[in-house]
């Protein structure tokens, strides 16, 4: 802040609120995981790239209505390609609710339509398998969701992996998570990407 206002460039600030904390984390999350796949010797696709290819946008058709992952992206293995959408649940919803109120449960049940029609292929022209990855500040609350999606998901279960936010988005703590893996809702699979 020093260095700005020696070049008269400093600006009244707020502390920020709301969004600018969810689309922080989902940067945070994004980025670490571009650094810590680089690391492994695979190619992170980000989501522009994708979109751009299919003229696409973010929200994905399904059933009449949007579906907005909070990131798209795709990883290069040496022998296949495997997409992601990413999920960052910081509690500010509630996990079940009446059938038009965003919730949880709302939430996986679209992903379980999206999986079932195949919207998410036709729509950003994916060939590569697509697992939803869940980030959530809280154990308890996705202990929550890994009861919810077994329930709802059906056979879509084993897309959805988890995992909890370290204490804070610091680099070391973000490149730390990293190297744990995501978990399968029912704890049947780990995977580090």
């Amino acid at each position: 802040m020093d260095y700005l206002t020696g070049l008269g460039l400093t600006e009244p600030t707020i502390r920020p609120t709301g969004h600018w904390w969810h689309g922080f984390l989902v940067a945070a999350v994004t980025s670490s995981l571009d650094l810590a796949v680089q690391k492994r010797r695979h190619e992170f696709i980000p989501g522009h790239t994708i979109l751009a290819r299919n003229a696409a946008a973010l929200p994905v058709p399904v059933g009449g209505r949007q579906l907005i992952p909070d990131q798209l992206f795709a990883l290069k293995y040496p022998d296949c390609y495997r997409a992601f959408l990413l999920e960052f649940d910081r509690g500010t919803e509630p996990l079940r609710s009446a059938k038009h109120c965003k919730s949880l449960q709302r939430s996986i049940k679209l992903y379980r339509e999206m999986f079932v029609t195949e919207a998410h292929r036709r729509y950003f022209g994916l060939r590569a398998n697509t697992l939803v990855l869940w980030v959530f500040d809280a154990p308890r609350r996705m202990a929550r969701f890994d009861e919810i999606a077994r329930a709802e998901a059906g056979e879509y279960t084993g897309r959805f992996l988890a995992k909890v936010l370290p204490g804070s988005a610091r680099w070391r703590e973000m490149a730390a998570f990293q190297d744990v893996p995501w978990m399968s809702c029912g704890g049947e699979t780990e995977l580090v990407l």
